[in-house]
């Protein structure tokens, strides 16, 4: 990764500006491209920070960025649900016959009289 400096950032503007060393154009980044984890109040006026080069078609810019030296966050890992499918189904299969039977239940009753 590139190491720079901060040149000015502002989180309610959501972006900022990266000055990466002597004889280099700076750096546009969004907040977007801030990594997860980072504590953007530390993205101060020259912060050290680590980032990936990009390049869109307005030129050259920063992406997860974060700070110099910090440990990149993990990526959240996807869960299995707690059901397949078929489960699932079966559940739902079984919960409309409890209640079609209590259906059934309640309509006697008010054919009886009784409710």
């Amino acid at each position: 990764m590139a190491q720079g400096t901060v040149k000015w950032f502002s989180p309610d503007k959501g972006y900022g500006f990266i000055d990466p060393g002597p004889d280099e154009e700076d750096l546009f980044f969004h907040i977007r491209d801030v990594e997860r984890g980072t504590d953007e109040a530390a993205l101060a006026e020259r912060a050290r920070v680590e980032f990936e080069i990009s390049s869109n078609h307005k030129g050259p810019s920063a992406r997860r960025v974060r700070l110099a030296g910090a440990q990149p966050v993990a990526e959240p890992q996807e869960t299995q649900p707690a059901y397949t499918f078929d489960e699932a189904l079966k559940g739902l299969r079984d919960c409309l016959l409890a209640a079609a039977e209590w259906i059934d239940i309640i309509e006697d009753l008010r054919k009886n009289g009784q409710a």
